[in-house]
């Protein structure tokens, strides 16, 4: 074994997040890659010592990968130590479908293997007495148009037509509508969304897959899963506990990234919407001190603002603002990161969530009666809000990079992250 490959995982403390994934993992690599050691082999990845991956890292891992795999022509290995100190993940990570993905699975029964990582199957097993703590619908998800289900042959050849852009795209984005809306159906019922909300929310998911197999020409995994406690406080008039559930959504790939995707997309002609003119105008105010990828995450935020169809600034939008109520649900978050920027959403965005919630309400009213004019009008509107957002986030970003919105890592990890919480409130009587 040559020790100078070995990553231990564990080494990165109880809890594997993906706060440590981008600050501290990834540094780690980029060590090991620049190290005057280095071989031109892949890192060897070790689960030795008893720590925690947190759930929604496993989209990242998936897609880590993939794009060390792509670099080296073969699959990255996994060091599996199946001891007392680490079966319980070994479990955890078997029972998620981890290991079908990744390695060489062919069993119709489970997803199928795309061959990712390299592990022995004899370290998997040995789980008798342990609690079976993961529902069966927290799964990790993995969509694709390559691999040999008959699905996926299918999506194939629809993609290897000769049919316009649009066409292949509705196609997709109802395959994927339908695969989403049976894979999360059970946990978006957890959050007790109204059907309206939660096929609003399917689309939306379909809408982000489809972007990164179409657009970043990436695979995309994605993960799900719901956590439900009590609270130590208790109502105060009532006295009844309150209990906080959260659903944890990750989607991830490791494509193009934004830039070069919207660089790519093909802009109708009567559409008065001008890419990248957000980029231009920090680029005036900031310059180089900030990068491309960072820049683009605004570009993207315009565009999503002012297109037709629903998409990732929809997204965003309804993981905080109740579209019944209007109510602001303090408690969630949205993550987003483009290659080396990543930006948090969280309630001390209110005011802008809200103000860029009703410009995109009146957009998508002005498409559906087609009020050329009043998009134009809107379009300009869309760009100033964007913007003063944008100056808003770099400015806190000069103030206090610590407790700052913005996120700027030195080391790159390609493609388009997706991370929501959203979390409910409520009070029972008594808690099974």
């Amino acid at each position: 074994m040559e020790n100078n490959r070995l990553i231990l995982l564990d080494s990165f403390g109880q809890n594997f997040t993906s706060f440590k994934f981008y600050n501290e993992f990834l540094n780690v690599l980029y060590d090991y890659y620049h190290s005057v050691n280095y071989e031109n082999k892949p890192p060897i990845l070790v689960f030795y010592e008893k720590f925690f991956i947190d759930p929604m890292v496993l989209p990242l891992l998936v897609g880590l990968g993939i794009y060390l795999k792509k670099h080296h022509g073969e699959p990255v290995d996994l060091l599996l130590m199946n001891n007392i100190k680490t079966v319980q993940l070994i479990h955890f990570l078997d029972n998620v479908d981890f290991f079908h993905i990744v390695g060489k699975n062919n069993n119709p029964c489970f997803p199928f293997g795309r061959d990712i990582f390299k592990f022995s199957n004899s370290a998997l097993g040995g789980y008798y007495g342990l609690n079976k703590d993961v529902r069966k619908e927290h799964k990790l998800r993995y969509y694709s148009c390559e691999g040999d289900a008959v699905d996926n042959f299918l999506v194939k050849q629809v993609l290897d037509s000769g049919n316009p852009i649009d066409i292949k795209r509705d196609f997709l984005q109802e395959y994927f509508y339908d695969k989403i809306s049976t894979d999360f159906s059970i946990l978006f019922s957890d959050k007790y969304l109204l059907e309206n909300q939660k096929g609003k929310m399917y689309f939306i998911l379909s809408e982000l897959v489809v972007n990164g197999i179409f657009h970043a020409k990436s695979d995309v995994c994605a993960m799900a899963r719901t956590k439900s406690f009590v609270s130590e406080r208790k109502n105060l008039i009532n006295n009844k506990p309150i209990i906080r559930n959260t659903t944890f959504v990750a989607v991830s790939d490791v494509g193009i990234g934004f830039q070069q995707s919207l660089q790519e997309k093909e802009i109708e002609e009567d559409y008065p919407f001008e890419k990248f003119t957000i980029t231009k105008e920090l680029e005036k105010k900031f310059g180089n001190k900030f990068s491309l990828d960072l820049y683009s995450i605004f570009d993207v935020l315009h565009y999503s603002v002012c297109k037709r169809r629903l998409g990732l600034i929809d997204l965003i939008i309804g993981c905080f603002i109740d579209p019944l109520t209007s109510k602001f649900h303090n408690l969630n978050y949205f993550r987003l990161h483009n290659n080396t920027a990543q930006i948090i959403f969280s309630s001390k965005h209110e005011k802008a969530i809200r103000v860029i919630s009703q410009l995109r309400y009146k957009i998508l009213k002005s498409f559906q009666i087609q009020e050329k004019e009043n998009i134009t009008l809107l379009f300009i509107d869309a760009k100033k809000q964007i913007l003063a957002f944008a100056n808003y986030l770099i400015s806190e970003f000069f103030t206090n990079t610590q407790t700052a919105s913005l996120r700027l890592f030195n080391v790159e990890f390609p493609g388009v992250h997706i991370e929501m919480d959203i979390t409910e409130i409520k009070e029972e009587e008594e808690v099974l």
